[in-house]
């Protein structure tokens, strides 16, 4: 988003249930086909997939064990093999499993990576000290905030305020920007953004 493209004038404890037992890709779709199709209240769902979701990864981590005894003990290449495939396959039931769970459940955490929480720790945090859009010539819409001599000036200041958060700029700035700027400007950035929704902070 350069400054040619803004104008001055211008978003463990779980309850015990029975844990259905997923043990190959077969079992995994079948339980795909259930998450999309059977009728449960909110809350019995997310606590039946979570619990074949720990299932799924303990199950990773069993034949993870496996795997290294093999190599520790020095099997043979092909139980060597064995075992990896063994852990491989399981690895791909856990994630394919994840996957339908976080499509399902997209605002549980317990479905999410470690790079998905921390991106969306950083999505819901806001700078406290974002400077505004407001140029000289133009309306002081926000009185508290300072005039900035152009908008090259209110780009170096917002960029500034993100980093000094220790946030990334490109990650964060079309969600941040619109805290910059006043609902005319709003206005301006949202018609922007739908006619270019893969629009980067650089262009």
């Amino acid at each position: 988003m350069s400054s040619s493209n803004i104008q001055d004038n211008t978003n463990n404890n779980i309850p015990v249930q029975e844990t259905r037992r997923i043990d190959g890709e077969g079992d995994v779709n079948m339980e795909m086909d259930r998450l999309s199709i059977e009728e449960q209240s909110g809350d019995q769902e997310h606590q039946t997939s979570l619990k074949t979701y720990i299932h799924l990864k303990q199950q990773v981590k069993e034949a993870d064990i496996k795997y290294q005894e093999a190599l520790e003990n020095k099997e043979i290449p092909e139980e060597q093999s064995k075992f990896l495939d063994l852990l491989m396959s399981a690895q791909a039931n856990a994630n394919k499993y994840r996957d339908i769970c976080r499509q399902r459940f997209p605002s549980r955490q317990e479905f999410m990576t470690k790079q998905e929480i921390d991106n969306q720790s950083e999505s819901h945090y806001v700078p406290k000290d974002l400077p505004v859009l407001q140029i000289v010539g133009s309306d002081k819409w926000h009185p508290s905030k300072i005039i900035h001599l152009s908008t090259e000036m209110f780009l170096r200041a917002f960029e500034k305020e993100i980093r000094a958060a220790n946030l990334k700029v490109q990650d964060n700035w079309s969600h941040l920007l619109p805290k910059s700027f006043n609902d005319a400007q709003n206005i301006w950035l949202d018609g922007v953004l739908q006619e270019y929704p893969s629009c980067t902070w650089e262009e």
